[in-house]
């Protein structure tokens, strides 16, 4: 099992966050919590279909059956809370990435990408991720670059962006 520990410092209080693979009775914490983070930031922006097939993806079974399957969710805790998660599929291809709303912009992010490519053996990879359109700009900050233009399958509006390797980061 992954378990990575990381300190952060804000006007002098140290809190841990702990990356790590989720626990299969987690499974519904984590889908409340990409569920809620959807609702209030993704959805102003969708169709009533496309809400509706996050939702059903986002699902405690679609959720299991694809653990089943070798998909990966790590999660971000604090003081035995989880404040975010990270759905992997294929070695490098970010399904799904949500921070709680009160966390964001706080390095949990990047955090649950550096325990990802730690799962996969490859702590530079270059992961690929269909972004909904609003979250863009959160994913350059993480080194990730638009590969393609907006696109919309099943109701979901993304784009697809890769994160660079970082050699070719600082080209």
């Amino acid at each position: 099992m992954l378990r990575a520990s990381c300190n952060e410092s804000s006007l002098g209080i140290v809190s841990s966050i702990t990356y790590r693979q989720i626990h299969p009775s987690e499974t519904a914490a984590v889908s409340s919590l990409a569920r809620e983070v959807f609702d209030n930031f993704v959805t102003p922006h969708y169709q009533t279909d496309g809400v509706a097939e996050f939702h059903r993806y986002a699902s405690v079974e679609a959720l299991s059956q694809r653990h089943e399957c070798g998909h990966i969710t790590l999660v971000a805790e604090y003081s035995g809370e989880l404040v975010g998660m990270l759905h992997l599929r294929e070695p490098c291809h970010v399904s799904m990435l949500f921070v709680q709303s009160s966390r964001q912009r706080s390095g949990i992010g990047r955090g649950l990408l550096t325990a990802a490519g730690a799962l996969a053996g490859d702590p530079d990879c270059e992961f690929t991720v269909n972004s909904s359109p609003n979250a863009v700009s959160a994913y350059e900050r993480l080194g990730f670059r638009v590969t393609g233009s907006e696109q919309c399958v099943h109701g979901i509006r993304f784009v697809p962006m890769q994160r660079l390797s970082h050699n070719d980061r600082n080209t």
